[in-house]
């Protein structure tokens, strides 16, 4: 039932999602377009570039708009199957009530991924039509890369190479970790509003998405404050021991306990939205 359940809330989505995502594509190659002229022409006079601004101020319009109609789709998608008068017929169906909250979960998971890769796709597009200034015949995009395999091959030492993989992998493992995080609290702050006001949900839902947003500003800054500092008392504490390989294992222990505190706060989103659900439907 799973893969069924999956089935229908992919389709629900994708049928607005797709068009958002072709678009920002297609104005893709209007800023790399502007980029370039930018890049070829800023030397000539009297020239303004008013059309190559307004496409690049488009994109970046188009690429914000795309991240917030995922979450809003999603967040149409979950309230109306789950809190709406559609949701007396949902929790009728022969499924269990965890099984449709894993769906709507791993479809989330699924579109902010996509929405994550259309974005980067826009932004190697941009990149591939942009002229390098400083290597001839290349371009912007063939220049990173260049640039890139050249620091790797020479610039790190072969012994340092394995750490600089492990760190690819831990951010790897964060920004999965963090796409499926978005999803979770969503959701949750959708429960939060729709369970437990019983009118004006569609405000409390927005209250609560407000103000969750405020608390993790918050949060953020004390956690690079608190890392910054905790840097710093690890490099006068182990001053005499500190090396290279002393500082890739904090770096390399720093990453695995953000995996493991992500880890942690989706679990409990989750399993806070569940035990929300069964209550709200025990009550009725």
């Amino acid at each position: 039932m799973m893969k069924k359940c999956f089935k229908y809330d992919f389709s629900y989505v994708i049928k607005t999602w797709w068009l958002a995502a072709v678009s920002l594509v297609l104005i893709s190659f209007g800023a790399g377009w502007g980029f370039r002229n930018i890049t070829l022409y800023s030397a000539a006079p009297n020239r303004h570039f008013i059309l190559e601004y307004g496409l690049i101020v488009v994109y970046i319009i188009a690429a914000g708009a795309l991240g917030i109609l995922t979450q809003v789709l999603l967040s149409i998608r979950l309230y109306t199957n789950f809190y709406s008068d559609e949701g007396y017929l949902t929790f009728t169906l022969p499924v269990k009530r965890s099984t449709l909250l894993k769906s709507k979960v791993l479809c989330g998971f699924v579109f902010e991924l996509l929405t994550a890769l259309t974005i980067i796709t826009s932004i190697v597009i941009i990149l591939a039509m942009v002229p390098s200034e400083h290597k001839e015949y290349f371009n912007l995009l063939q220049e990173t890369i260049c640039e890139f395999i050249q620091w790797f091959i020479l610039d790190i030492p072969n012994s340092e190479k394995i750490w600089f993989i492990l760190y690819l992998f831990e951010m790897f493992l964060i920004g999965i970790l963090a796409l499926l995080g978005i999803c979770t609290t969503l959701y949750m702050l959708i429960t939060l509003g729709a369970t437990l006001v019983k009118k004006f949900k569609i405000g409390a839902i927005i209250g609560f998405i407000v103000g969750a947003d405020y608390v993790f500003s918050i949060i953020s800054v004390a956690a690079g404050i608190s890392f910054t500092l905790w840097i710093d008392a690890a490099s006068y504490l182990f001053e005499d021991k500190m090396n290279v390989t002393t500082v890739f294992w904090i770096v390399l222990f720093m990453f695995f306990a953000l995996i493991v505190i992500l880890s942690t706060v989706i679990t409990l989103f989750v399993n806070i939205t569940q035990g929300l659900i069964d209550r709200k439907l025990n009550l009725q």
